[in-house]
Order: structure tokens, then C-alpha cells, then sequence
């Protein structure tokens, strides 16, 4: 059951990713014929907008909804799969679903640029590009990248210098030369002892 389920996971994800770029192909003009009849004002021109396409995340959320429900009573009505299965993935179907509408954009610019990789694979293919050299530039100019990335981190790493001390107002007196340490002490003494005496 457990292979099942991931499965179907993996598939609703990427039906989600694969129906928002075709809501975007292929339903906008769809979609604004809809929004004609069924709204006051007609869409304004220059939105581009589909069922799934350009909406906000509650509208995919409902489109999730009806997709899963209608995948999961084909799979369950095709398929002969076990109820509670069936219903936890119709319901883990939903969010994934959304998920896929999401990553549907970061697909569309991969395809989109899927030529740009056929034409370098052609011309190696071709041997208009010699690999081992077009490596070499590539790691050369990438350590560039690096090198200048790390030495910028480091800058802004580097610890600002210390703040400058505060000069002391008042220097600790010089030390006081033994004998006339010894005369104040013997002062001090008799001074003591006067005192006291009286």
C-alpha cells in the first residue's frame, strides 16, 4: 500500500506542475469567455489570467479540490483500490496538488529553456565546442566567482577595530622613596601614641 500511495503523491505533484502550465497554454482564453459570462465587466485587457494560472491561492485551492476528486473516483472506481487509501490520498491529494500549481512556473522556465541545452548538446555532439577547453573556462571563471564571494564574506566578517581607549585623567601618583616613607610612618606613630596618651 505504502509503494501506492507514494506514487500517486509523486503523480499528483506533478499533474499539478503539468496542468498549470497548460492552464497557461492553453485555458486563458477559456477563462475569459468564463469570466464574461459569468461577471458584470468583462476581464480587462492585458490580464492574463486561467483557471488555475494568475489566481490567487483559495482559487487553486478549489481547482485542487475538484482534481483530486475527480482523479481519485477514476482511480477508485478503475482501479478497485482499497477505500481508506483511496481517501487519504484524495485528501493528501489536495495540498500536493497546490504544491504542483506552485512549482508550475519553476517547470515552465525549465522547458522554456530546454532548447538553449539541445542546441550545447548538438554542438558538442558536432564538435563545434571543444568540452574539455569550454570546462576549463567554465571552472576558471566559476573560481573567479568564488574566490571574489569568499573575499567579500571575509570583508564583511572582518572584526572592526577596537574603539580608542580613554586616556586617564589622572596618572597614579610616583612611588614615594623609602626614607621618606619611613619618616611619614614614624610620624604617623608618634601622632598615634599622643593621642591615645591623652
Amino acid at each position: 500500500m505504502t509503494p501506492y500511495v507514494v506514487f500517486r503523491i509523486i503523480v499528483f505533484l506533478l499533474l499539478g506542475a503539468v496542468w498549470y502550465n497548460l492552464d497557461r497554454a492553453y485555458c486563458t482564453r477559456l477563462y475569459r469567455w468564463w469570466y464574461g459570462m459569468t461577471h458584470e465587466h468583462p476581464l480587462p485587457p492585458g490580464t492574463e489570467r486561467g483557471f488555475i494560472y494568475g489566481q490567487a491561492t483559495r482559487a487553486r485551492a478549489l481547482a485542487a479540490l475538484l482534481l483530486s476528486t475527480l482523479i481519485s473516483v477514476i482511480a477508485f472506481g478503475t482501479a478497485h483500490a482499497n477505500s481508506l487509501a483511496e481517501l487519504l490520498i484524495w485528501a493528501s491529494g489536495i495540498p500536493i496538488l497546490v504544491i504542483g500549481f506552485f512549482l508550475g512556473p519553476n517547470v515552465y522556465e525549465l522547458w522554456r529553456r530546454k532548447e538553449k541545452v539541445f542546441d550545447a548538446v548538438d554542438k558538442v555532439e558536432r564538435g563545434d565546442v571543444d568540452l574539455s577547453d569550454e570546462l576549463k573556462d567554465r571552472s576558471v571563471r566559476l573560481g573567479d566567482r568564488v574566490k571574489a564571494a569568499f573575499a567579500r564574506l571575509r570583508e564583511r566578517l572582518r572584526p572592526s577595530p577596537p574603539p580608542a581607549r580613554l586616556e586617564q585623567k589622572e596618572k597614579p601618583p610616583d612611588a614615594i622613596p623609602e626614607d621618606q616613607a619611613r619618616e611619614m610612618m614614624e610620624k604617623f606613630i608618634r601622632d598615634r601614641t599622643d593621642h591615645d596618651g591623652r
